[in-house]
């Protein structure tokens, strides 16, 4: 991200606190970065994306500023739930993974970098991500990351692979002196990634399904409750008119009643629909990550 952004938006580099404590006007922590946004990021964040993009409007919200305080610790994000938290799921790393996506040439074949960390042992990684569609009540994108150990070709869990992948976008650096190995070697250690990614599709897959049906029966109940309070009050309202031998209201609340039943059972069809899930992932890019001991 910082590179694209250097490339792209060279006027919204990141910036961190200069001590190593919190800063004392900010109160900000050495582990938060501001990013200036102007017009023409925030243009190219929206063009990729939905209007209605949760994620979208949020950011355009805490932006408009011109200034966003981020961080890439999801700990830090949750105790400072003003400081966006950025990850793969977040709107302008999806507008960025789409830019190279639609430009392939600005990415150079075998991508190499090299990251100081402490979340997985130093050493040499291949690594994956690959985007999930998911269709259902909670329809949507997401972006999975594999690691696998270019030397025992040991497997990281999901959760330590991503966190290394949000390390790589925040401070990662071409590995200059990288030199590509055999393509067979490549091979083994691609087929090893892919099948974690599938292990991992068909255990996500069973739970989806369950998590799936739960949240389609809330949505049936909550229509329901609301679909019967409007129609008793609707009823009511209805009997008491042609005590009153209110003819024209009495029309009105039928009307309404026909309407509400309709609406009801438009609704409750739609949901219906969302019962049948499906998750797919494509493979989007890759590279080998050299990890170094974190700096501190």
């Amino acid at each position: 991200m910082t590179e694209f952004l250097q490339t792209e938006f060279p006027t919204c580099a990141l910036r961190q606190p200069q001590s190593q404590v919190a800063d004392e006007v900010s109160r900000e922590p050495t582990d938060t970065w501001r990013l200036k946004v102007n017009e023409q990021l925030k243009d190219f964040v929206r063009r990729p994306l939905v209007r209605n993009d949760p994620g979208l409007v949020q950011f355009l919200e805490r932006a408009h500023s011109g200034e966003l305080s981020i961080t890439f610790d999801a700990q830090v994000a949750l105790s400072r739930p003003a400081v966006d938290l950025i990850n793969a799921n977040h709107p302008l790393v999806r507008a960025i993974a789409k830019y190279y996506d639609e430009k392939p040439t600005l990415v150079h074949p075998v991508t190499a970098v090299t990251v100081g960390s402490a979340t997985v042992p130093t050493g040499e990684y291949l690594f994956l991500w690959a985007s999930v569609e998911e269709t259902g009540i909670r329809a949507g994108r997401t972006l999975w990351a594999v690691l696998v150990e270019a030397g025992g070709n040991g497997v990281p869990d999901a959760e330590t692979s991503e966190t290394l992948l949000h390390e790589m976008i925040l401070r990662g650096e071409r590995w200059d002196d990288f030199e590509a190995p055999p393509a067979e070697f490549t091979e083994q250690l691609l087929t090893k990634g892919i099948e974690a990614i599938v292990a991992r599709h068909q255990a996500y897959r069973v739970s989806i399904r369950r998590r799936n049906n739960g949240l389609v029966e809330q949505r049936l109940a909550s229509l329901d409750a609301t679909y019967r309070t409007k129609k008793e009050e609707r009823e009511r309202r209805l009997f008491e008119n042609r005590v009153r031998g209110n003819d024209r209201a009495v029309t009105l609340f039928e009307a309404q009643l026909r309407k509400l039943e309709s609406d009801f059972d438009e609704a409750t069809r739609r949901v219906e629909a969302q019962r049948e899930v499906s998750v797919s992932w494509n493979i989007e890019g890759g590279g080998y990550v050299r990890v170094v001991p974190e700096i501190q």
